[in-house]
């Protein structure tokens, strides 16, 4: 998941992240002495940053991340290989919007959290890599709206900084005890018709920006022809302890005009509804209905908010509402890291009110609603 703090932010992000090594922080901080290791001759505009990599990132990593993320280990193995190349060719860094990268980002985890100054360095080079890639022509376009401070009624963002002109991002604010709660969140296009990647709603407690740690739209791609409304997600979404004073901003993975299916280049493009309804009905209706429905059928309003399956309790509706809202916590790309799979994990450090005692009941269930993805995706 992706925001963007802006060029001139060095937010401090002391985040559990990346590490699995049960030890304290390492006594290595940014410009202390380090043994570099030997440069690679390069002839590419990121000669500057890699450096910075070699002399105050990779000692970092290698103390903190590659017990777990190295070859044949336990996590997912970004540091494999030539560290460098491994980590900006994968999926936990995001030039687009580096503060969000995964590196920093990633929230509750099994290794320690990086120290203040640890997480600057890391900051500081990822902006660095960013500034570079987008002056020689590459990955490096912020993608962010700005913030806005929230009070209740309607709330709009202006999508025209982002090359959309005239389209915009709304909803309605309600808040309470429970937090913030968004209602009819949806987009407006303009003349051009929008097509939004992933958004990223991000909280702002005075000037410290922290990303929605349940990412519920990673799933999410909205389309919207030119002059028309849609959702996002549901259209609803509710922030718990959301600051007195608070504002928002949103982020994007990528944001282009939309022409709608006559404009010839949406062919291969991913759905962004259910795609196996009969899959979805068998398979993780059942499973949702018996282990999540307590929550999210309807009696807690926080939870419904956050994933809404109170149709299915109606043996007669055909599921489609409840299957797109379910898909909207799918990691499609990783399906075993989606927040719907990772939440109720007992083995899982993400605090969630409710976990699996067992962790054969957890499989049972990971196993259903697993099988109602890989439908999806053939």
């Amino acid at each position: 998941m992706r925001f963007w703090a802006g060029p001139n932010h060095r937010d401090v992000w002391a985040l559990a992240l990346m590490g699995c090594n049960a030890a304290t922080i390492s006594s290595i901080q940014p410009g202390s002495e380090v043994d570099e290791p030997a440069a690679e001759s390069s002839t590419s505009s990121n000669a500057s940053a890699r450096e910075t990599f070699d002399a105050n990132v990779q000692p970092l990593l290698e103390d903190q991340c590659v017990s777990c993320h190295g070859a044949d280990r336990t996590g997912p193995p970004f540091l494999s290989g030539d560290m460098y190349t491994t980590i900006v060719g994968s999926s936990v860094i995001d030039f687009k919007a580096p503060g969000t990268s995964r590196i920093l980002t990633k929230g509750e985890h099994t290794g320690p959290a990086w120290s203040s100054d640890h997480a600057s360095t890391i900051r500081d080079w990822l902006d660095q890599e960013a500034r570079e890639r987008n002056a020689a022509g590459g990955d490096g376009q912020a993608l962010t709206t700005e913030r806005v401070p929230i009070e209740d009624g309607a709330v709009s963002f202006d999508l025209g900084s982002l090359g959309l002109r005239g389209t915009k991002l709304s909803f309605i604010a309600m808040r309470g005890e429970s937090g913030l709660l968004m209602r009819d969140l949806e987009v407006i296009a303009g003349a051009d018709g929008a097509k939004l990647v992933h958004p990223q709603i991000v909280v702002w407690r005075d000037s410290e920006p922290t990303p929605d740690a349940a990412d519920r739209f990673s799933g999410i791609e909205v389309r919207v022809e030119a002059l028309e409304r849609g959702l996002v997600g549901s259209g609803m979404a509710q922030l718990a302890d959301f600051p007195d004073g608070g504002a928002l901003s949103f982020g994007f993975e990528s944001v282009d005009a939309y022409a709608g299916s006559s404009g010839g280049d949406e062919t291969d493009a991913p759905a962004s509804g259910c795609s196996d309804l009969p899959s979805f009905q068998a398979n993780a209706r059942p499973a949702l209905l018996t282990s999540c429905g307590a929550c999210h059928g309807g009696t807690n309003q926080a939870a419904t908010a956050a994933m809404d399956i109170s149709s299915l309790a109606d043996p007669a509706n055909d599921g489609s509402e409840a299957c797109n809202d379910v898909l909207a916590r799918v990691n499609r790309a990783s399906p075993n890291e989606s927040v719907l799979l990772v939440n109720p994990d007992p083995g899982s450090n993400r605090v969630h009110p409710f976990k699996f005692l067992l962790p054969p009941q957890f499989t049972m269930f990971r196993d259903a609603v697993l099988r109602w993805i890989n439908a999806e995706g053939q």
